[in-house]
């Protein structure tokens, strides 16, 4: 028979249990002005966590009416309650509108929510203490009622902290839309990932780069006024080794290739000839000017003006050059003067990472960029040099690239690839991995398929290699309005406050020129013939933009890998920090103290950082109460604590007599401790053991300090283990059980409710004992629990304890250290 519940305080003079009748009230509110944040709310709290039962009911029947696809306005929802009977329970209809009102904003439903849920829990905390205390006072209670009111009561306690978020996790990485991709291209690069059982997403990338190296320097978009964007692409795929990337890179190059040897059979006959004709012309150039030498007299002057017209004949003759689509391991210069050799198009395409290794300079030693970032643009680039000199009205280089991600790891800390904005102009894809998942013998690509994709890169190449002038591609008014609007909705995304692209800034703002260049290619992709002919049609303009999102998700997880977003990585460098101290609270200051100047120069980059570190939940920022005092609060980011891997106790007011008390008690040693000291332990000093004698002193060592309590809420979850374990030979459970009660009751008398005053500078109290040897500055700041910048402070101010010097290092007699906070507190 369980025992009759009786309060421990009188409500109604306390002022009635926790609640928040205005917070409840806007949680049933927002859920009938916007039904959108019933998911919000329902993670949160559950409808029995209301105090007021008119809450919880029509609670309730908004979760009823909205799990069956019903609305929940207040009509609605009035005529719910009428039928179930619940109307006048849950305060008749005006009452609903009243809810609707009393909502300050919807959005912040959940906080709201979280308000009721933490008032509920107090108040199912306070009834589950009042079941455990009278059913200690009473005795009546079986060893089974007891253990069930225990297990209730330690369910009412609030959870341990939940696992942290790691700081890089990002959701999964969406797929390649290939359905946006021309219906034959998109149709090969699914069959080659099935052949090759590797992610579609990386011959999707590279078919881009694929048209790019066929149309680029060939024709340009034009978007609005002057705004006009070439076709070529940078495009990089990151996969770990054992992928199959060299197969899949071989496949979807192929017909580069073959267009490559197509253009240069074409003109072969045409090379021979001209190499022929100049060098005839270069002869009789010769041969005329020796004779105008030799010759004198009225002949002269007509030799010579003969060998002049063939010098010049022989100097304008131009021999055609090797047509050239595609370089792998090539120099920056050489690129250049390739790039100036086929009229302004090349194409870097390589399925692996050295190229990078090339323009950070690994045979000149410096870096050289200026070639890949004038091809990406299409600016006019001009080399002077004392050998030759080449001249490109509008360069385009494309660049298809298949790397590992630790290639991109180590671009990421090239600070030159980054400040030039050589890495804002790459368009990522960061596929996940296969191995281990991928299925035995798959099927092949179907002929038609490949014969199919084959004719068709070839044909666009061959078709577009004549050209001189680029084609202009227009957009159409669909095309134009889906682009201004996509334009409009990443804007402000590129604030570097608050904005989700913010910290990728230079990348972002690349972003509505890459989809334009997106919907080139696949505009040149669906109309092989004639695609200079039409505009680009807005289908085509929304399939590039959804391209360009899914470049945007991998962009964001790629420029993590590489560290680009320096709010997360401080965050990393503060973390380290409070894990190599073990620190479970630290102020703002000493945290402040212990880091890098080089990447915390003012307090603000720490405040960032710590914010992202408490939305992942590894630190919790705790400021304390006001005192009631007068003058200037205390500035928060000297007074927070920040607590990593446990959860910050309630703030309690404080208690200046008892801070003063605690402070100023220092404990005095025993008679026992002053006759018998224990024998010194060794030490090392620079890292070699020696034996350091105990110094020669009179001074008493001090008392043990006692261990601080554990409180009321340690001791319940202690309860429930005290009870399980194996009876007391010689007692009963239920005795055993008495026993424990009776413990938790003097544990209640004897330790009120704790408070949590201001750390003071020092701590409370010396430990247990002083160890019998010389003292470090490192054991000065465990025993008075400050920074080691504190310790030297005192000494370089002649301030605290008198310290010696045993060679080069500082050393502390226990006595004197003893004495001098002996000192301190008497004088306070």
């Amino acid at each position: 028979m369980s025992a009759p519940i009786v309060p421990l305080h009188d409500r109604a003079a306390a002022g009635g249990p926790p609640r928040d009748h205005e917070a409840e009230q806007a949680v049933v509110g927002s859920m009938i002005l916007a039904p959108a944040v019933i998911a919000e709310v329902g993670a949160v709290m559950d409808p029995a966590d209301h105090y007021s039962v008119a809450h919880e009911i029509t609670h309730r029947a908004i979760l009823a009416l909205h799990g069956e696809g019903r609305p929940v306005d207040p009509i609605a929802l009035g005529h719910h309650l009428e039928s179930t009977g619940d109307l006048t329970r849950a305060g008749g209809r005006p009452y609903l509108h009243t809810l609707v009102q009393a909502v300050p904003s919807p959005s912040n439903a959940a906080y709201y929510a979280e308000i009721v849920h933490d008032l509920a829990r107090r108040r199912r905390s306070i009834e589950a203490g009042t079941r455990i205390v009278q059913a200690g006072l009473t005795g009546e209670a079986s060893a089974d009622e007891l253990r069930d009111i225990l297990a209730q009561g330690a369910a009412t306690l609030p959870d341990a902290w939940p696992d942290p978020i790691p700081l890089n996790q990002r959701p999964p990485l969406p797929d390649f839309p290939t359905h946006a991709l021309p219906a034959w291209l998109g149709e090969f690069t699914a069959a080659i990932a099935t052949e090759t059982q590797t992610p579609v997403d990386m011959a999707a990338a590279l078919a881009l780069s694929v048209l790019a190296t066929a149309a680029g320097g060939r024709a340009v978009v034009h978007v609005r006024g002057r705004w006009r964007e070439p076709v070529n692409l940078f495009v990089v795929v990151a996969l770990p080794p054992a992928n199959r990337k060299s197969a899949v890179f071989s496949a979807m190059t192929r017909p580069l290739y073959e267009a490559e040897r197509l253009l240069t059979s074409q003109v072969s006959g045409h090379i021979v000839e001209a190499e022929l004709t100049a060098k005839m012309a270069k002869e009789a150039a010769d041969n005329a000017a020796a004779k105008a030498a030799k010759t004198e007299g009225p002949e002269h002057d007509a030799l010579v003006a003969e060998a002049i017209a063939l010098a010049q004949a022989a100097e304008s003759m131009t021999v055609p050059v090797k047509p050239r689509l595609l370089a792998d391991d090539t120099t920056p210069e050489v690129l250049s003067s390739l790039v100036a050799e086929q009229g302004g198009r090349m194409s870097v395409m390589s399925a692996e990472g050295g190229i990078f290794d090339i323009i950070a300079g690994r045979y000149s030693g410096t870096p050289n960029m200026e070639v890949f970032l004038k091809g990406h643009a299409g600016d006019r680039m001009r080399v002077d040099r004392r050998t030759r000199e080449e001249y490109v009205e509008a360069p385009a280089l494309t660049m298809g690239l298949a790397v590992q991600p630790s290639v991109l790891e180590d671009i990421g800390r090239n600070r030159g690839f980054d400040g030039r904005g050589l890495l804002a102009r790459f368009l990522y894809c960061l596929p996940t991995s296969l191995v281990g998942r991928r299925r035995i013998n798959p099927p092949t690509v179907p002929d038609h398929v490949s014969d199919t994709y084959e004719r068709n890169i070839t044909a666009l190449t061959l078709s577009l290699a004549d050209w001189t002038d680029p084609a202009v591609l227009q957009l159409s008014p669909d095309a134009d309005k889906a682009l201004i609007a996509y334009e409009e909705a990443i804007e402000p995304d590129l604030e570097t406050t608050g904005g989700k692209l913010g910290h990728v800034g230079k990348w972002a703002g690349k972003l509505v020129g890459a989809a334009a260049r997106i919907a080139g290619l696949l505009h040149l992709a669906e109309h092989l013939t004639d695609g200079y002919g039409k505009p680009v049609s807005g289908p085509t303009m929304m399939a590039a933009i959804e391209i360009a999102e899914y470049f945007t998700a991998h962009a964001l997880a790629v420029f993590d890998l590489m560290g680009a977003d320096t709010t997360q990585a401080r965050a990393h460098t503060v973390l380290d920090t409070l894990t190599a101290n073990a620190w479970e609270s630290v102020s703002r200051r000493d945290l402040f103290a212990k880091l890098p100047r080089s990447e915390f120069p003012t307090v603000a980059e720490l405040e960032a950082a710590l914010a992202l570190l408490e939305d992942h939940g590894h630190i919790r920022t705790q400021t304390p109460p006001r005192t009631g005092k007068r003058g200037r609060p205390r500035p928060p980011a000297t007074s927070s604590t920040l607590t990593p891997g446990t959860p910050p106790p309630d703030p309690a007011p404080r208690n200046p007599a008892a801070e003063k008390a605690e402070t100023t008690k220092i404990p005095k040693p025993s008679p026992a401790q002053q006759q018998h000291p224990p024998p010194p332990p060794a030490a090392k000093i620079s890292g070699t053991p020696a034996e350091i004698p105990r110094p020669r002193t009179n001074a008493p060592a001090p008392r043990p300090a006692p261990a601080p309590a554990a409180g009321p809420r340690v001791f319940l979850r202690r309860l429930p283990r005290f009870l399980r374990r194996t009876p007391h030979p010689d007692k009963t459970p239920g005795q055993t059980a008495d026993s424990a009660f009776l413990l938790f009751l003097l544990f209640l008398r004897r330790h009120p409710a704790p408070t949590h005053p201001r750390r003071p500078l020092m701590a409370t109290a010396l430990p247990a004992r002083l160890p019998e040897r010389y003292l470090t500055p490192e054991d000065l700041c465990r025993i008075f629990s400050v920074p080691l910048e504190t310790v030297y402070h005192w000494r370089k101010k002649r301030t605290g304890p008198p310290a010696i010097r045993i060679g080069k290092h500082l050393r502390y007699d226990p006595a004197a250290v003893h004495a001098w906070t002996t000192q301190l507190t008497d004088a306070a």
